[in-house]
């Protein structure tokens, strides 16, 4: 490197502090334009308001908006409804599909094993499944009355009962939509093309977020500076040469993090999005918080080092450096002392004595 670049590595501190400051801007612009596209711009336009109304109404047609999680009874008699009166040939074929090796009897043997928990082929004695809040009947001769709907464990009573029925309806109710889904063509088309414009609307509301302040800003402010970057006084070199960045180094360095929250966001399911989320920023923090160089992922994928612009010289050449560091006030004297002395010394004669030497500057000085 040319010893006219002076620049110095940015804190780790300030660059942690512009980091949280970007994210909480693009989460706050993200927000901004997911409810802006998806009420004003996108939703109109692909009538989302209209699918999500025929979603709420097939819902609500179905039971489907119960609120009370404490009445087990009123989810008890949803589910019934989905097994015995809306869809029983459904599930009845679903099921056979499924598991194609078993037998089930009838929707209330399916019923008893997909809801109530029971064995498939269960036994007389009944005590492998003794923690259970349901059990089969049995009939007069010993045997296992299976198309028959499991009855409450005779022992089972009290709160600890109400709280396992409980637990266990809701989330037997909460599964519902699938069989909606699955089964309903009108809720089923409605409801896929409602998540479709909520995925393109998050995807395009992430998207414009970084593009704006990930690339159009630091494109304006240059140096490759976020507003983070900005108010912590920290802006973007070359890692090669400590020169200044170029535009497409400043476009990649803006799109390297956040490419996978993009990608999660573009997904529906919300595990994909926390962990594309969150594993490349947590990558990024301890690549700059442990190795020396403090370069993280967005340095190491444009070629840029992170430093502190007040104390730092950038160029854009080493031409320009090497003319900026020629002219006389842009020079250094660390010692004009150490300087001088070293001036006079070089004008010494070594071949003579030190008094001599001095002796015979004297004479000079005064005949001039």
């Amino acid at each position: 490197m040319n010893q006219a670049i002076r620049v110095e590595q940015a804190q780790k501190s300030r660059r942690l502090i512009a980091l949280v400051i970007d994210l909480l801007l693009l989460a706050v612009t993200t927000v901004a334009f997911y409810f802006l596209f998806l009420y004003a711009i996108i939703g109109p336009m692909f009538k989302y308001n209209e699918r999500v109304e025929t979603v709420k109404q097939c819902e609500v047609e179905h039971g489907l908006v119960l609120s009370d999680k404490e009445d087990f009874d009123k989810y008890e008699t949803v589910v019934k409804k989905f097994y015995f009166e809306y869809y029983p040939d459904e599930i009845v074929e679903v099921t056979k599909k499924a598991y194609p090796n078993e037998t089930y009897s009838s929707i209330t043997h399916i019923y008893n094993v997909f809801v109530l928990n029971l064995p498939y082929n269960p036994t007389p004695e009944g005590d492998k499944y003794k923690g259970d809040l349901f059990q089969y009947q049995l009939k007069e001769d010993g045997t296992v009355l299976v198309d028959e709907i499991g009855v409450q464990r005779p022992d089972m009573s009290g709160y600890n009962y109400e709280r396992y029925k409980t637990d266990l309806f809701l989330s037997k109710y909460n599964k519902m939509t699938n069989f909606l889904f699955d089964f309903d063509e009108a809720y089923k088309e409605a409801a896929t093309y409602k998540d479709n414009i909520q995925i393109a609307t998050r995807t395009c509301a992430i998207g414009l977020g970084v593009v704006i302040l990930n690339i159009i800003v630091p494109l304006c402010f240059k140096n490759g500076q976020t507003v983070g970057d900005k108010s912590m006084n920290i802006a973007y070199v070359k890692n090669k040469d400590s020169l200044k960045i170029k535009p497409y180094q400043t476009i990649v360095r803006g799109v390297s993090l956040y490419i996978f929250p993009i990608i999660g966001f573009a997904i529906a399911d919300r595990y994909s999005i926390i962990s594309l989320m969150i594993f490349p920023v947590f990558v990024s923090i301890l690549l700059m918080l442990f190795r020396q160089s403090s370069r993280d992922i967005p340095d190491l994928v444009s070629g840029t080092m992170a430093v502190d612009k007040e104390n730092s010289l950038i160029f854009k050449s080493i031409g320009e450096a090497r003319v900026y560091d020629k002219k006389e006030e842009n020079q250094v004297v660390e010692d004009k002392d150490y300087l001088e002395k070293l001036q006079n010394a070089s004008q010494m004669d070594l071949s003579t004595s030190r008094d001599e030497e001095f002796r015979n500057r004297d004479k000079r000085s005064n005949k001039q």
